[in-house]
């Protein structure tokens, strides 16, 4: 599997998903997949990062005032008639 994940990226995740479905822990190749999820995990953690950074410029406010996650759900944040109490 691990050939495959050099050669053919989009193939190894299907396969990996695959046998991720079918409960074959044994069978994947779990190293490269942990390295994956890492990566995958750091960007996302990273554009979090930078979106607040971003934020807190942009409104000139320091970053502590900028939250890391949202307070609000995601029910609350399409309401057109939901406003935030102060």
């Amino acid at each position: 599997m691990a050939s495959t994940y050099e050669s053919d990226l989009a193939a190894w995740i299907d396969g990996t998903v695959q046998l991720l479905r079918e409960k074959q822990f044994d069978a994947n190749d779990v190293d490269t997949l942990i390295e994956e999820l890492n990566s995958v995990g750091g960007s996302e953690r990273g554009a979090i990062t930078d979106a607040r950074r971003q934020a807190a410029v942009a409104l000139a406010l320091p970053l502590a005032t900028i939250p890391e996650d949202c307070p609000w759900g995601i029910a609350e944040i399409l309401d057109r008639d939901f406003f935030p109490e102060q």
